[in-house]
């Protein structure tokens, strides 16, 4: 589901404290997306480059800058598993834990 911060008060909550979290605006983020996982189900987003360059165009149109970031709430952990994986060709991943932060900022 895509909730907007007007639709609901809670949604708007989460807005703001990710903009207190991150010092960035949410004015020109996208949605908040809730997504369930179920376990031993895995979820494949597979992008070829020529949709990303099209995708950069048209964050260029938009004259809002592309993604920096992605934040991730987990409201549960798993008993099994539980990374969300950005690059698995780099084996860049984040563990689903409680109460923590991650980055791949090379400078935090």
């Amino acid at each position: 589901a895509w909730l907007k911060s007007a639709e609901h008060e809670i949604v708007n909550r989460i807005d703001r404290r990710l903009e207190l979290a991150t010092n960035l605006e949410v004015e020109t983020a996208e949605d908040l997306q809730i997504k369930t996982s179920i376990e031993n189900v895995h979820t494949i987003n597979n992008l070829s480059l020529e949709i990303f360059l099209e995708m950069n165009q048209r964050f260029e149109k938009l004259g809002t800058g592309n993604r920096i970031a992605t934040f991730l709430i987990y409201m549960t952990r798993p008993e099994i598993g539980g990374r969300t994986v950005f690059m698995s060709n780099l084996k860049i991943s984040v563990p689903c834990t409680k109460v923590s932060y991650s980055t791949l900022d090379p400078t935090q």
